[in-house]
This record gives C-alpha cells, sequence and structure tokens, in this order.
C-alpha cells in the first residue's frame, strides 16, 4: 500500500509540474506566436492570451507530462530527432487545426 501512494505523488507532481510549466512558458510563448501569425495586438489582448492558454492546455502540458523537462530530450524534440508519438502529433495536429480553422474567418 506504501508504494502505490508514493506513485500517486510522484504523479501528482508530474501533473503539476507539467500544468506550472504550461502556464509559465507555453502560454507566453503561443501568445507571441499568435501575434506574429496575425492576432490582433492592440485591441483583443485578452482573447489573444486566452487562446493561447487554451492551446497551452491543449498542446504543451501533455509534452510536458510525458517527457519530462529533461534538456536533451526536448532538444531531440525539437530537431525532430526523435521519432514521432502520439503526443507529439496530437499537438502537432491542434496547431495545425487552429491555423486551418482560422482560415475562412475572412470569407465571412
Amino acid at each position: 500500500m506504501e508504494r502505490s501512494t508514493s506513485l500517486y505523488r510522484i504523479a501528482d507532481r508530474a501533473a503539476f509540474i507539467a500544468l506550472t510549466l504550461t502556464f509559465l512558458l507555453g502560454t507566453p510563448a503561443l501568445s507571441l506566436l499568435l501575434i506574429l501569425f496575425g492576432a490582433p495586438f492592440t485591441t483583443h489582448t485578452a482573447h489573444t492570451v486566452l487562446c493561447a492558454a487554451h492551446m497551452a492546455l491543449l498542446t504543451v502540458t501533455p509534452l510536458v507530462y510525458v517527457h519530462g523537462v529533461d534538456s536533451p530530450i526536448w532538444k531531440q524534440i525539437w530537431a525532430l530527432a526523435r521519432p514521432a508519438d502520439a503526443v507529439w502529433g496530437g499537438a502537432l495536429g491542434a496547431c495545425v487545426g487552429a491555423w486551418l480553422g482560422a482560415v475562412p474567418i475572412p470569407l465571412d
């Protein structure tokens, strides 16, 4: 019984670290990326930041939870030297889906 309790504590810590890094690092980085891709910078700042937080929750949290915070692993991920897994595919799918979903907005 003692061992399973310690495993839950480790999982809780990993989830807390993933959520913390998501909001501290992922949200500002994705906000900047959204602004570079044309999101409003001066008029709808709160909407842009909330969109970035939502995308960070969908993309960054699973990546940090699965791959941890090891620097060599992240270098391999960003260099595309590591084989793509389901978590990376989900993050890529969320970003591509958000980008393609914004295509018909000017047609409205």
